[in-house]
């Protein structure tokens, strides 16, 4: 597209290369539903306040599965696309830079294609990497060190297939830079397969950036097992990367077994807010289930009607025979469990407590309306 600012480049295949493409399964669906509830939110925020914004897709594939549906990185493509048309006065002076990295050839090549037929704003800049995902980091973060540069608000979106190429060191040298945010896809089952293979013992230790997962391998029970490896893993998005906020979430099939965790790490509360709403947000149906698992006593399921119960017994436990301002109220909800302030606070729960008389309210700034809490402070009975 003559004039545009985007950066791709084609070359023909032969008539003998073959492209291999899955079926794309309703879990894959789902996570994709997310992953563009996501960015719905995460562009007007930033491009309303900054003139660069990243996009990296880590394991990009060929752009399009067996039945011709989008992959991961067209779909971020018309999502972007669908925002600068609709908030042009917002987007149009940001510079929107793609990342798309998978280390097949023919996959790159296909994406390649499938880009240049797009159609593309001339604020978009795509790059697609034949790479490992691991290496090309590496070089990426090493070159804005030399150049003591600081790296644009980025969004990395990490689906591997399996565990070996993306190692926690590199993910904590990218999260130290402000307003970056990954959303990986933990491949907990390879990980629990191949754990007693001697020959993993590296790209296992470079996963976790520690060797504790070995006491795990010896773990009896699957589920136990497998809960304690996304354990690890989420203490250590925590600890080594040093990501404020860290919300882990489970997808499990028709038949309740685990297929994989996706976590998300932000430093700020608008990312988490975005991400837990695009949750919160996607039907999964055929069976499939997501669950937040961040907190092992609390487990919630993303459907309909959660178990507003589980919010009850949270906020007494943090807030009982304390005076709280709602604002702190909303904050810890937001933060600190599964649940939208927005959406599951004030009607579901503090209005049916405020009728059991189980709180009691003191308004500011003079008589307030039942089932209003504005501004106001809380004390839980």
């Amino acid at each position: 597209m003559q004039g545009s600012n985007y950066s791709v480049f084609i070359r023909h295949y032969r008539s003998d290369e073959t492209l291999d493409l899955w079926k794309k399964e309703p879990h894959t669906e789902a996570k994709h539903r997310i992953l563009e509830g996501y960015l719905k939110a995460w562009l007007p925020i930033l491009g309303s306040s900054t003139y660069r914004l990243i996009y990296l897709d880590g394991f990009a594939g060929p752009g399009e599965y067996e039945g011709g549906e989008d992959g991961s990185p067209i779909i971020a493509l018309k999502m972007a696309k669908d925002h600068v048309l609709l908030n042009h006065n917002i987007l149009k002076g940001t510079e929107i830079i793609f990342y798309f990295i998978d280390k097949n050839d023919s996959y790159c090549e296909n994406l390649k294609r499938k880009i240049a037929e797009m159609g593309l704003p001339e604020n978009f800049n795509c790059h697609v990497e034949c790479a490992k995902f691991g290496d090309h980091l590496t070089d990426v973060l090493d070159q804005l060190e030399r150049s003591k540069l600081i790296i644009a608000p980025t969004f990395a979106f990490i689906d591997p297939f399996g565990y070996s190429d993306t190692p926690m060191s590199e993910i904590s040298r990218f999260m130290k830079y402000p307003k970056c945010e990954v959303f990986i896809n933990f491949m907990v089952g390879p990980i629990n397969r191949w754990s007693k293979d001697s020959s993993k013992a590296k790209a296992l230790n470079d996963l976790f950036g520690i060797n504790e997962w070995e006491k795990i391998s010896k773990i009896k029970d699957t589920t136990e097992r497998i809960n304690a490896y996304a354990d690890l893993y989420e203490q250590q998005l925590k600890n080594i990367a040093n990501i404020k906020y860290v919300r882990r979430f489970l997808m499990t099939n028709k038949f309740g077994q685990p297929l994989y965790f996706l976590f998300f790490g932000t430093n700020g509360k608008p990312g988490l807010k975005a991400m837990k709403r695009a949750m919160w947000n996607t039907d999964l149906g055929e069976g499939y289930q997501f669950s937040d698992m961040t907190d092992s006593s609390q487990t919630v399921l993303f459907e309909p009607e959660p178990d507003y119960d589980l919010l009850k017994e949270a906020l007494f436990i943090k807030f009982k025979g304390n005076k709280t301002h709602i604002s702190k109220i909303k904050d810890f909800v937001l933060t600190e469990t599964p649940f939208m302030p927005d959406r599951h606070l004030i009607k579901p729960v503090l209005c049916q407590l405020e009728d059991e008389c189980c709180i009691k309210i003191y308004p500011i700034g003079g008589p307030r309306k039942r089932h209003t809490f504005k501004n106001c402070y809380i004390e839980f009975n």
